[in-house]
This record gives structure tokens, sequence and C-alpha cells, in this order.
């Protein structure tokens, strides 16, 4: 009976020992920190990896693209002596959108079923070109008036630079960025009233991220019929508009303009109802 009682006290200071501080002894705080501070260097580290990879590999598929490109356009230029006319220049990608353009329409059965799509477009992400525009990224196309000559464009990610792509006539310079066209600015965003009267408003909006942006037109209208009017306020984020009717429907929208002249889709619209004018304002009878 006693050697059974020594027994069973000598299993319960064993288990109180194996779950003693000793044993399961925690981290300090230095050790947590240290901890933490590795682990978030490589998680930086290895998102910087997968974004340069990513990107590497964007890069491929434009090369591939373009060259997809230039092959067809051989081609086509082998079967009609010219290639498709496109002299004011085009994105590719928003003609096959669309369905319009010389270039669709002449190379969208037979040359080009689909069309071939930068993997950024329409992300609002741009590049610089070699005139130092910014334009989105998508596979830009310009010919000369009579379709013997042609340039293809994009940009790079991992290097900062782009494609140009020339037909041998062309030689890499008769034909330049100037024909290709331009990215517009960003609609502008946060149109809004921040103080109204009976014959006034002052309308506010957020900055346009572009570093080229020259200025901003208010578009207004009184009423749902009317056609709208333009005023163009310069390059500010506000403005006192005056002139107006109490106890009226207006309605505003905003579009930006960048050095180059390239203006913006509208804004979204917004309404304002002018205050009635104060009591002792109110005409007589």
């Amino acid at each position: 009976m006693d050697k059974e009682m020594i027994k069973l006290k000598n299993i319960k200071n064993s288990t109180k020992n194996f779950f003693s501080k000793e044993v399961f002894k925690g981290f300090t705080l230095v050790e947590l920190l240290v901890v933490i501070s590795v682990v978030a260097v490589v998680a930086s580290v290895t998102v910087v990896f997968l974004g340069q990879t990513r990107a590497s590999a964007r890069d491929g598929k434009r090369q591939t693209e373009i060259h997809t490109l230039e092959t067809t356009l051989q081609q086509y230029h082998s079967d009609h002596g010219n290639y498709p006319k496109e002299e004011t220049g085009i994105i590719i990608e928003e003609k096959y959108q669309d369905e319009a353009g010389t270039f669709y329409m002449e190379m969208k059965d037979e040359y080009l079923p689909s069309s071939p799509e930068d993997p950024l477009y329409g992300s609002g992400k741009t590049y610089v070109d070699a005139e130092g525009v910014d334009r989105d990224y998508g596979y830009r196309y310009v010919t000369n008036d009579d379709g013997s000559e042609y340039a293809l464009f994009n940009g790079l990610e991992t290097s900062g630079d782009y494609i140009e792509s020339y037909s041998s006539g062309s030689a890499g310079g008769t034909l330049g960025w100037e024909g290709v066209p331009a990215t517009p600015p960003s609609p502008p965003t946060g149109l809004r009233s921040i103080e109204q009267g009976p014959d006034y408003v002052v309308l506010a909006w957020d900055p346009n991220p572009e570093a080229d942006i020259a200025g901003y037109k208010i578009h207004y209208k009184e009423g749902e019929v009317s056609i709208y009017s333009e005023l163009d306020v310069g390059n500010q984020t506000s403005y006192v508009f005056n002139g107006l009717s109490s106890g009226t429907t207006y309605y505003f929208s905003l579009t930006a303009y960048d050095v180059d002249a390239e203006e913006s889709n509208p804004s979204e619209e917004m309404m304002i109802i002018t205050p009635p004018p104060p009591p002792g304002n109110l005409p007589t009878e």
C-alpha cells in the first residue's frame, strides 16, 4: 500500500514539474520584438519581389503582343500594299471595344480576330512616353496619310521605358509620339457646394492627381431641359458662381484639362436649388 502511495506521489510531482515555468518558459518582450521585426522584413521583401515578378511577366506579354502585331501588320501589307490607315493615331484596345475605326474593320476577321490587351489597360496607371507625356497603358498605333508606314507604342514597367516598333519605311523616325493620342486627365472628383445664397453658390472640388493639369471648366445649366454652358475657371479648386436666380434648380459638372489641352470626361453631376430671397426682399404685387 505504501509503495502505491509513493508511486502516485512521484507521478504527481512529475506532472507538476512538467507544467512548471521552467518547461513552458515564455518569450521576453525583446525576443518578441526581434521575431516581429524579422517577419516584417521578410514579408516586405517578398511583396517587392512578387510585384517585380508580376511586372516582368506583364512586360513579357507586351513584348510578345507587339511582335504578334508586327507580324500581322506585315501580312496585311503583303495582301493590300499598305497598312490599315489610322493617321490620327488610335489605341487598339479602344477600337476593339467600340467596334469602330479602320483598324478594327480591316483587321478583325482575317488578321486579328481578337484584340491584344495590355494587362494594365483601363487601370488608370500610366507611363511617361518619349515626349514626356503621361499615357495610359495600351497599344497605340499610327500611320502616315497613305498607310505606307506605321508605328506601334506601349510602355514598360520594369525599366520605366517604352516599346517602339516601326515599319521598315519609317526607320524609327518618320512617325513619332506626336501622332499618338495622349492620355487625358481623369475626371475631377469631389465637386460640392460649400456655401450658397439666393443668387450665388460657392463650388469646390478635389485637385486632380496629374502633375500637368492646366485648369478646370465648370459646366452648368438651369433646369433639366436647357443646354450646358461652359466656364473656364483656371487652375483653382474653388469658385464663387454668381448671377443665379433664387429658388431655382441648377446642375453643375466639372472637367479638367492639361497643358496639352487634353480634356477629361465630366465629373459626376451635382444639383442645387438656390434658396428663396429673405422675406424682406420678396417682390410686392
